[in-house]
């Protein structure tokens, strides 16, 4: 047998090859058959489909899809476009396919080849659309000024590029004192009761969540915690009502510290007309005394203020009342009398309810002999002055 062989040269889609076979045998005689065959056409295919760009998220603008194809006949071939978004077939028929894309969707394109008489196979190459991470465009501490003992609040602005995610996005909160974090979750408060103290330096840093996940952290500002002046809790002048000079005044002072500083006090005390009396400045003592030598009858006014080495907290007063003596004025004894003696008023009677008079005794006090001091006596009984005191 002598095979023979044709190659793709020798026809074209559609010509018929006949092949004519004679045989001689040794005699001289010869016996002849005839084969014939149509070349048919055969289809194009695609070499090779790819998505361009790779990576595909909400940002993409648009996606081509690149093909490679051919046709073992030569014929030129042509593709054709088909779309598909999670399988739902798409109005776009060119290889260029634009969004917006739906993080999470499938994204398919199909492209089938023809050579002008057939299609070839369809091939298709597909992608899941990717998720942005959110963002943190900004985030602040309020107030602007902090004390031991405030809240901060962070207030941060989150946004993200997936639009079907932006009303979802969520923050957590990592607090740092003096660059030490103190506190991470979902809180975005700093309580100073019991995280910061004056002097340290607070911030935060806020991430957001899309659901799928984090975005890139963001810093805030420092705040630097300020003094807290300290701050009376009570001032108290005692006696009260005084005598005028007998008693002595004492001012006692209760104050607290936020920042547990050691505080100061500067005592200022005024008598009745408002004048200053005495002024003791930055004294560590919790309360301070007038003598009673320096006092007169009228409404007196300690002031007290705070110190912490720092800030003057604000000032506190506290008042009592100074009333007179009988034995503020005495009559002049006459020859014989005795030595005087003095009864105060009752300590609930104000000085405008109190009239005085002076009254000498007799020696004979049986009989209630008292007669006022208008008339002068020369007795040299054992008698003796009293004041007596009426409301």
């Amino acid at each position: 047998m002598n095979p023979l062989t044709l190659d793709a040269t020798m026809g074209v889609d559609g010509d018929t090859i006949d092949c004519v076979a004679t045989a001689t045998d040794l005699t001289g005689d010869t016996a002849t058959d005839t084969a014939s065959h149509t070349i048919t056409n055969t289809p194009p295919v695609i070499d090779s489909i790819a998505l361009n760009p790779t990576t595909i998220d909400a940002s993409t603008n648009t996606v081509t899809c690149v093909v490679s194809s051919s046709d073992s006949d030569g014929d030129t071939v042509t593709e054709t476009f088909a779309w598909y978004v999670d399988t739902q077939l798409q109005s776009e028929t060119t290889n260029m396919y634009s969004g917006p894309f739906i993080v999470g969707t499938l994204l398919a394109c199909r492209a089938t080849p023809n050579d002008g008489k057939t299609d070839g196979n369809f091939v298709e190459d597909t992608a899941t659309i990717e998720n942005i991470a959110p963002v943190v465009d900004s985030v602040t501490l309020t107030p602007s000024t902090v004390y031991t003992n405030d809240t901060i609040t962070a207030t941060a602005v989150l946004s993200d590029a997936d639009s079907s995610q932006s009303g979802s996005l969520t923050a957590t909160y990592e607090w740092f004192v003096d660059g030490s974090s103190v506190q991470n979750g979902s809180s975005n408060t700093l309580n100073g009761t019991t995280m910061f103290d004056r002097d340290q330096s607070v911030y935060v840093e806020a991430t957001a969540n899309d659901g799928v996940e984090d975005g890139t952290p963001v810093q805030s500002s420092a705040i630097t915690i300020s003094n807290t002046a300290p701050v009376i809790n009570s001032v108290t002048v005692t006696p009260d009502p005084a005598t005028a000079g007998q008693d002595d005044l004492t001012c006692d002072a209760v104050a607290t510290d936020a920042d547990g500083d050691a505080i100061l006090y500067t005592y200022v005390w005024t008598d009745d007309s408002g004048t200053v009396q005495q002024t003791t400045i930055d004294t560590a003592s919790v309360s301070d005394v007038y003598l009673a030598s320096g006092t007169s009858e009228g409404t007196w006014t300690c002031d007290v203020t705070p110190y912490d080495g720092t800030d003057y907290g604000t000032s506190t007063t506290a008042q009592g009342t100074v009333e007179s003596s009988c034995g503020l004025s005495t009559p002049t004894l006459n020859a014989g009398l005795s030595t005087l003696a003095t009864v105060a008023p009752n300590s609930n009677w104000g000085p405008s309810q109190i009239t005085t008079e002076w009254w000498v005794n007799f020696h004979d006090t049986s009989i209630n002999d008292q007669m006022a001091v208008s008339t002068a006596w020369d007795d040299s009984s054992t008698g003796g002055w009293f004041c007596n005191a009426t409301p």
